[in-house]
This record gives structure tokens, C-alpha cells and sequence, in this order.
């Protein structure tokens, strides 16, 4: 990021952390046949701030941009090994007013509940390929 208005901080558990800043940067990872997306965010120096995992019906690319398909739930891992489960409420919501059924529904708690199993396992391969990823992005574009 070279130029902001302001940094966009964000607010866990009454803790603020920076995700944009001038010199940070992210990198979006968009799996082909998975129900997920991962945005990496890095600070100045190159630190991973946060990894931030969209659950989605579905992933694409079209014209070159690539896409997701939304489904609510969104799972925040930190450096530490600390894990954040947001959006729950939203979820609900959607199924409550009949905006998603029962099979989305379904299918975003399971992916949920199985990414996270991962993450706590130390097995989700875009966690450990995102430095890497960002450093074969930053050498194409010299």
C-alpha cells in the first residue's frame, strides 16, 4: 500500500491492531474447488499481521479477477496461534430471513469447523505458503 487516507485499525477482544498502513501490504489466496479464501496481511516490514479466511460457496477467476462467493462465516488467525470465529451472527441471520437455505447454511459450518481443525493442527497449506507467495509476487514484479 503506498498511500492512505489513514490506517485501518480494527478492534479483537479490546485489543487494536493495524491491518493497512502505508508499506503494508496483502495478499489474497483464491483456492480453486475450495469453500474458502485467505487474505494475508503484512506489515512495513514484511510480518504477517493476520491471516483473515473468508468462508465461500466457491472461487473463480474471470477476465483475470479473481472472485468468491460469500458465506458469511470468517475465521482470523494471528501470528500466535490465536483464532477468531466471526460473523456467527450474521450467518444466522441470513438462514433466519430465508437469504440462504439450509444446505449453505450447513455447508458454512462445516468448512468452519474443518478449517479450523486444520489450523489447529498446524495443516492449512496457504498459512505456510503465504511468505512464500508474496516473495514470488514481489520478485515478478522487479
Amino acid at each position: 500500500m503506498v498511500q492512505l487516507t489513514e490506517p485501518l485499525i480494527v478492534q479483537y477482544d479490546k485489543k487494536e491492531v493495524c491491518i493497512a498502513n502505508e508499506g503494508y501490504s496483502w495478499l489474497q489466496q483464491f483456492p480453486a474447488d475450495k469453500h474458502h479464501s485467505v487474505t494475508t496481511m503484512f506489515d512495513e516490514e514484511g510480518n504477517i499481521i493476520q491471516w483473515y479466511i473468508d468462508i465461500c460457496l466457491s472461487n473463480g477467476c474471470e477476465d483475470g479477477k479473481p472472485w468468491m462467493d460469500d458465506l458469511y462465516l470468517d475465521i482470523i488467525l494471528f501470528p500466535t496461534g490465536k483464532i477468531i470465529i466471526k460473523d456467527t451472527d450474521e450467518l444466522e441471520d441470513a438462514y433466519k430471513s430465508g437469504i440462504i437455505h439450509k444446505e449453505l447454511y450447513d455447508l458454512a459450518w462445516k468448512e468452519v469447523n474443518r478449517v479450523n481443525r486444520m489450523l489447529c493442527a498446524g495443516d492449512f497449506p496457504l498459512v505456510r505458503l503465504a511468505s512464500e507467495h508474496k516473495t514470488q509476487l514481489m520478485g515478478l514484479l522487479k
